[in-house]
């Protein structure tokens, strides 16, 4: 299922929609970043806030005060400029970004993050003209939970997923030339995955003093959901329509390294980085696959299983053995009386 809509009551417009409020009861978030350099590029361009694994651009955690009035912030950022420069440059970015988000005042979320991107690019060009680099830059998507309630923001073409109940849906737009050529009807999505110019990018950050920083309604999140910030190092190589089976329902850390295994064994031609966040409690099931919310959950029961240890799978087996056998037994002790029965009813009327 591609670039689906979320129904009209799962969206909040911009402005007024992303002054924060007191929220729910807030769910448990995981969160796991992850990049690698694939099979052909010999160094890794990308940079991801936080990494967990990788090189880490930037040893920064907010106090809990910060964290409680921002929520928890996550970037995925895809260097420009081959080598060293599209290196730093991604860490540069990275490293602005999320001080700049921290360090705002927290009444409007959604206005806070665009601008910290918008200064990062500021703080990037005048970087990279110092050292007369000026081809350099990087794509940056940027993403911040807090409550129940996502924010989101991007310029190029990493891009920010939501999976939900075993569909996905794109949250961001490339700002690339097919991405044009789309728009302009010249080309179908089908034909994009294979223009020789689905790479070149329209909007970067470094490339220019300002920068149009699109954002994006703020949008109310479900027990079980799953967002995904990435690099085109996986999109290129991973059909979108299989990001929900990758995913599953795995815990963060072993989503990311499936992904990126998928990436690495269909080529791994470019740097492949990922950030995902799950939101507590199990997903959701609906037409995606899963089974129904009154049935019986297969995806969980499986889940369970593989989590277990062969020690506590064959107590599992054995006290599911025995339960049958009970329930065979008592039936056929039911049944034989009940033979009983109506042949001693017989007898007496005949």
């Amino acid at each position: 299922m591609s670039h689906q809509s979320l129904s009209a009551s799962n969206q909040k417009s911009a402005g007024t929609g992303a002054i924060v409020s007191s929220p729910a009861t807030p769910l448990r978030l995981e969160l796991w970043g992850e990049t690698n350099k694939g099979k052909v590029r010999e160094g890794n361009e990308d940079a991801i806030y936080p990494a967990n694994s990788g090189t880490n651009p930037l040893n920064f955690t907010p106090s809990p005060e910060k964290s409680a009035q921002h929520g928890q912030l996550f970037i995925v950022a895809d260097g420009v400029g081959g080598g060293a420069a599209g290196r730093e440059s991604s860490h540069w970015a990275i490293r602005v970004a999320v001080e700049r988000y921290y360090d705002a005042p927290g009444l409007d979320l959604l206005a806070d993050l665009q601008s910290s991107v918008i200064t990062a690019n500021a703080s990037l060009c005048q970087y990279l003209q110092s050292l007369n680099t000026p081809q350099a830059g990087t794509t940056m998507v940027a993403a911040a939970i807090h409550g129940n309630r996502l924010y989101y923001v991007n310029a190029g073409d990493s891009r920010a997923y939501l999976i939900r109940e075993g569909a996905f849906y794109r949250l961001t737009r490339d700002h690339t030339l097919v991405q044009q050529k789309i728009d302009l009807g010249r080309l179908t999505p089908e034909e994009a995955e294979l223009d020789p110019e689905r790479n070149v990018i329209t909007r970067s950050l470094g490339a220019a003093p300002q920068i149009e920083v699109d954002a994006f309604p703020p949008l109310d999140l479900q027990p079980g959901d799953v967002i995904l910030l990435c690099s085109d190092g996986l999109t290129d190589m991973v059909a979108e329509a299989d990001l929900p089976r990758l995913v599953g329902a795995n815990d963060p850390q072993k989503a990311a390294r499936k992904l990126i295994s998928a990436a690495n064994r269909a080529g791994g031609v470019d740097n492949v980085s990922v950030v995902l966040a799950r939101l507590g409690g199990k997903p959701r099931a609906g037409n995606g696959g899963g089974a129904s919310s009154k049935g019986l959950d297969l995806q969980g029961l499986r889940a369970e299983w593989s989590k277990m240890s062969q020690g506590q799978r064959r107590i599992l087996s054995l006290l599911a053995l025995l339960v049958v056998l009970t329930v065979l037994v008592v039936c056929g002790v039911i049944g034989w009386n009940l033979v009983g029965i109506k042949n001693g009813d017989s007898t007496v009327t005949l």
